[in-house]
């Protein structure tokens, strides 16, 4: 085993301007190297007072890093990082952010133990990480985006607002992951295409929180709950995992048969309308007044197979036309599935209103229905 000891470093400056030639090759290409036998040395380095500044040369925009300091800590079996700063964005905005990971890494010619032989709620993480910002300006995300997919600056993703955040990640070796999100916070976000003027989206404020966690057959989720200007969600519960995404893709009704979760989904028409200007097609001169839409779905227990409930609520829907203002009436739906070998069952759906009413029962080859 061999050890550097400590070293510091200070006052460090790098400048550089970013060019979106698809053809230039990725700078990062260099950390696509093989792995060693030899055990890992034992010292620290720390860096401090890092300044970073990237400009692309399209729009003269620059984004500055300063106040950055990175230390980091080897041992023979684990890696500590820490690194944090200060970002800054074309517009003077500024926020900071910490990232912390800590990595455990096998000595040569150790057998890793039985990843399956214990599940990981009581296995060591092979590795953690926390991600912390405050007011991260998120027009680097724009930048980002056009840097990794180079497109012609009329088509360019534009972004504003900032990140509040505090995650807490755990991975194991059998790529399973544990999510904490203490909290997520989008604020002031301004969404455009080509011109910050032309915005395809527009929030005030959005935040989510819970936990996640993640494996090759499993979604479990706890307590996530997430509002913003136009909405809230809660969801309770577990989906299929990545080995069950192929199936879902190619028939989305399967979901039903894996997930056992519980979500509560409430809408403001009115206030999506503004948050997302031009996604809903009205006719000119036409505009929500109000109107809110819930939607809860949960397990339910049917004669054979999965069940589940899904209750829509539409209700207080006014717009104002050219001609005037149109009233819709509440609409409930309240419907009961089966899920059985590939097919959905509707063991009951009803449909009630003002102005209709609507029973159904059974699948498209022998049900029935009453208007």
């Amino acid at each position: 085993r061999s050890t550097f000891g400590e070293w510091t470093i200070t006052g460090v400056g790098f400048k550089a301007s970013v060019d979106h030639d698809p053809s230039t090759r990725n700078p990062f290409d260099f950390l696509k190297g093989g792995s060693s036998d030899q055990p890992l040395p034992s010292g620290r380095v720390k860096v401090q007072d890092i300044s970073v500044s990237v400009t692309d040369p399209d729009s003269g925009n620059t984004w500055k890093l300063s106040r950055t300091k990175a230390d980091i800590r080897l041992k023979p079996d684990q890696v500590d990082v820490v690194v944090s700063g200060e970002l800054a964005d074309p517009l003077k905005k500024s926020g900071w952010f910490q990232t912390k990971v800590s990595v455990h890494v096998p000595e040569p010619g150790k057998a890793v133990s039985n990843t399956h032989a214990a599940p990981s709620d009581v296995r060591a993480p092979q590795w953690r990480a926390e991600w912390k910002t405050e007011s991260l300006p998120l027009s680097v995300i724009g930048f980002a985006a056009g840097v990794a997919q180079p497109t012609p600056a009329a088509m360019r993703t534009l972004v504003e607002g900032g990140l509040s955040s505090s995650i807490r990640l755990k991975g194991w070796e059998d790529r399973s992951v544990l999510a904490d999100i203490d909290y997520v916070t989008v604020h002031d976000l301004r969404v455009a295409r080509g011109d910050i003027k032309n915005s395809i989206c527009v929030l005030q404020e959005a935040t989510v929180g819970g936990q996640v966690r993640v494996n090759k057959e499993r979604i479990d989720i706890k307590q996530l709950m997430g509002t913003s200007d136009f909405t809230s969600l809660e969801i309770n519960g577990s989906f299929g995992g990545p080995s069950t995404f192929a199936a879902a893709a190619e028939k989305p009704v399967t979901w039903l048969g894996t997930s056992d979760a519980v979500a509560n989904i409430k809408l403001d028409i009115t206030k999506f309308q503004s948050a997302f200007p031009g996604l809903i097609p009205l006719p000119r001169f036409t505009s929500f007044e109000s109107g809110g839409i819930r939607v809860k779905t949960e397990p339910a227990a049917v004669s054979s197979g999965n069940g589940r409930t899904i209750s829509l609520s539409v209700h207080d829907v006014r717009a104002r036309t050219r001609y005037g203002s149109v009233e819709l009436q509440s609409i409930e739906l309240d419907s009961r599935l089966a899920y059985r070998d590939g097919l959905v069952r509707a063991e009951e759906i009803q449909l009630r209103s003002e102005f209709a009413g609507a029973t159904v029962v059974g699948d498209p080859a022998s049900g029935s229905a009453e208007l």
